[in-house]
């Protein structure tokens, strides 16, 4: 398992060779703190704010510390998790998720004592410190809105979700009114978002690159190889038969799928365990020998919306050349 750059440090699942900060805190390996609103990390003060005596304190009741144990299970198999490599998936995910509910609750109790607090402090000083009333008014404001509305506008609260947004409609209903065990090859990235916007299959995907079952990585190492060859192949007769072999009935390419930058960008190809028959295509595209899916693109096109191109696999099955 070391040894397969699918866990290197420019892998799919990144876990051996990288930094201890990045081990520690990102990637597959780290406690992977969600990419949330700033504020949550405001949790992290309600320990010391819970031994103050702040009035709001005796109000917290004894219930909170759900908190601490959700945390402490998490952390707990989050450790076994990385004892028991791959037996208990990746320990990121034993974290990732708990530290998503957990952050923000601890967040809003400790901010609701502190702002208590301090509407407390501001309403019993003395008239003469008004000035400082309204510096104190001012930073309560700022961060109130800060904390509340700059997070809940679309622009920003979207951008920090990771939500995939579907740029093609078209092909979405085409592949949507084919039957139902349609299978598409393709190795662009929209391919990844196919079987959630049609509802239907793809043989290889950067997405399923997760080689943490052998029997099940095995054989999507091979559909990849598969797709690769199917896509960049100048072999017709090789084309035909892993057609035939998967029931392939579409691929989809983009304006640049056909240049060896294509391949050359796509990390999770490089750094595989199938990485020569990716360089041994991308020598083929810098040779200049035209693909099969190329040289009949234009005559096999079903449809074509943005840089995306549909070809009909049955068109290239039927073509003697």
């Amino acid at each position: 398992m070391q040894a397969m750059p699918e866990f290197g440090s420019e892998g799919r699942s990144k876990y051996f060779g990288v930094d201890p900060i990045s081990f520690i805190l990102s990637g597959s390996s780290g406690l992977r703190a969600p990419d949330m609103p700033y504020v949550n990390w405001m949790s992290l003060s309600l320990p010391i704010i819970l031994k103050s005596q702040l009035p709001l304190v005796r109000s917290v009741t004894k219930e909170i510390r759900i908190l601490w144990q959700i945390l402490l299970a998490s952390l707990g198999v989050f450790l076994l998790a990385h004892l028991v490599l791959l037996k208990l998936y990746f320990p990121n995910r034993y974290t990732y998720h708990s530290l998503r509910f957990v952050m923000p609750i601890a967040a809003a109790i400790a901010l609701t004592i502190l702002f208590q607090a301090s509407w407390r402090w501001l309403r019993q000083t003395r008239a003469t410190k008004a000035s400082k009333q309204y510096v104190v008014l001012g930073m309560m404001g700022v961060l109130l809105i800060l904390c509340l509305v700059t997070f809940a506008l679309p622009t920003i609260a979207l951008s920090r979700q990771q939500w995939v947004v579907g740029r093609y409609s078209k092909i979405y209903s085409f592949f949507a009114d084919q039957p139902k065990d349609t299978l598409i090859a393709s190795l662009v990235k929209e391919a990844n978002s196919l079987p959630t916007f049609s509802q239907r299959s793809i043989l290889a995907g950067e997405e399923f690159a997760f080689a943490y079952h052998p029997n099940y990585y095995n054989q999507f190492k091979q559909q990849t190889i598969d797709t690769i060859y199917a896509l960049y192949s100048s072999d017709s007769g090789k084309v035909k038969e892993i057609i035939q072999t998967y029931g392939i009935d579409f691929f989809v390419v983009e304006n640049t799928s056909f240049q060896p930058a294509f391949l050359a960008e796509k990390k999770w190809l490089l750094h595989s365990s199938f990485q020569p028959i990716v360089l041994e295509a991308i020598a083929w595209l810098e040779q200049e020998q035209q693909p099969v899916l190329q040289r009949l693109q234009n005559q096999c096109s079903a449809l074509s919306e943005g840089e995306l191109t549909v070809i009909n696999a049955k068109c290239i099955a039927a073509f003697d050349n």
